[in-house]
């Protein structure tokens, strides 16, 4: 979602479907065996790739790696008291949920229920 609170329609099929990716342009940061999984790895470098809004996100994830580990092992990096590294901690709701299922598939739904709360026409009647 942007400032009008418009949805691309490219972020919101990654965020239903994933990545396709299995290419690395790179190897992943963490090494064999680290906290990031490879299959994570490929969906940080695809949507750096395709989406605007994540455009530099693989560059800066490599370059803050070790606050990005912090994000991962919180027990709670949907909530707005995680802070994010760099610009990241700015995002939309529903760009903050297309990293989540990149990092934390298992916090997914916990992000969209807040989404949905804050939605002005849903609201939480209808979670």
């Amino acid at each position: 979602m942007d400032e009008n609170n418009e949805v691309d329609p490219i972020e919101e099929r990654f965020l239903m479907t994933g990545a396709s990716a299995i290419d690395f342009e790179r190897p992943n940061p963490t090494g064999e065996g680290g906290w990031l999984l490879n299959k994570s790895w490929a969906s940080i470098l695809e949507v750096s790739r395709t989406l605007k809004s994540f455009k530099g996100f693989d560059v800066d994830f490599e370059a803050n790696i070790n606050d990005w580990e912090k994000v991962y092992n919180s027990s709670i990096p949907h909530k707005k008291k995680t802070v994010w590294p760099g610009q990241w901690n700015n995002l939309t709701i529903f760009r903050k949920i297309i990293v989540l299922r990149l990092l934390r598939p298992d916090k997914v739904t916990a992000a969209i229920q807040k989404l949905i709360k804050n939605d002005k026409e849903l609201g939480i009647k209808f979670i």
